[in-house]
C-alpha cells in the first residue's frame, strides 16, 4: 500500500528575493516593495527610546483578540492624532515581547496616511512567542518614533501544541515514524487515517478510518 503525504511549504520572513521587491514577512503580508530600513539583513533605522510619549498622548492602538488560536487572523485598530503615509503598524514577537526593542520587528503594515484604521494581520503562526503591535511614527532620516503599543497577545496552545510534524520512513516496511515537536504534555497521542487508493481528480476515494495511538512519554 503506497501513503500519499502532502507537503506545504509556506516562505516566512524579511529577505526580499534578488529579482523582485516583493516579499511575504512573517505575518503573510505581501509587500511590494522592499524595507527602506533593512540593510544586509541589518536594522539601518533608528528607534531612540528618548523619543517614545507613551505615557503622555492619547494615541492608542488595540487588538481584537488577546488569546489566538495558530494560524487566526488578528484586526489591529489604531488612532493616532496626525498619520503620516510613511508611518507604519509593527508587529513583534518574542518570549519577553513587551520590553522588545522597537528595531527587532518581525513584520509591518504601512499606516496608509489615516488617523486611525483597522488592519487584518495574519494568519499567525504559534512561533512559540508572545505578539505586541506598534505604531511606528516616521520622523524622517530613518528614524521612527513609538506612538502607541498594543496589549500582548497570546498564542491559546501555546508551548504544548504539537508543530513541525513529520513522517519518514523506517527499516520497517511496515512502519512509519511520527514526530512533532511541543512542551511537556501528559497523554500525548497521535491520531491517522488510512485510505487505500487515490483518484488524482477526486482525491482519496475511500471512507477515512480513524485511529489513535497513545505515545508514551513526552515530546
Amino acid at each position: 500500500m503506497k501513503l500519499f503525504a502532502p507537503l506545504f511549504v509556506v516562505a516566512l520572513g524579511s529577505a526580499q528575493a534578488s529579482k523582485s521587491p516583493a516579499w511575504m514577512g512573517a505575518t503573510h503580508h505581501m509587500h511590494q516593495v522592499a524595507d527602506a530600513c533593512m540593510s544586509e539583513h541589518l536594522n539601518a533605522c533608528e528607534f531612540p527610546m528618548t523619543g517614545r510619549r507613551l505615557a503622555e498622548t492619547t494615541d492608542s492602538i488595540t487588538v481584537s483578540a488577546t488569546s489566538l488560536a495558530h494560524l487566526a487572523k488578528l484586526n489591529v485598530s489604531f488612532s493616532v492624532s496626525v498619520g503620516n503615509a510613511t508611518d507604519r503598524v509593527a508587529a513583534y514577537c518574542t518570549t519577553q515581547v513587551a520590553s522588545a526593542p522597537d528595531s527587532e520587528y518581525i513584520d509591518f503594515q504601512p499606516a496608509g496616511g489615516k488617523p486611525s484604521a483597522t488592519l487584518t494581520f495574519g494568519p499567525l503562526l504559534n512561533m512559540r512567542c508572545d505578539y505586541q503591535f506598534r505604531y511606528l511614527k516616521d520622523l524622517g532620516n530613518m528614524t521612527f518614533q513609538t506612538l502607541a503599543v498594543s496589549p500582548v497577545v497570546k498564542m491559546a496552545r501555546g508551548n504544548t501544541e504539537p508543530l513541525q510534524v513529520h513522517i519518514a520512513l523506517t527499516k520497517n516496511a511496515q512502519e512509519m515514524s511520527v514526530s512533532w515537536t511541543s512542551d511537556r504534555v501528559t497523554k500525548p497521542t497521535v491520531r491517522y487515517y488510512v485510505k487505500k487508493s487515490y483518484d488524482k481528480d477526486h482525491d482519496f476515494t475511500d471512507d477515512i478510518a480513524y485511529h489513535t495511538l497513545p505515545q508514551p512519554g513526552d515530546c
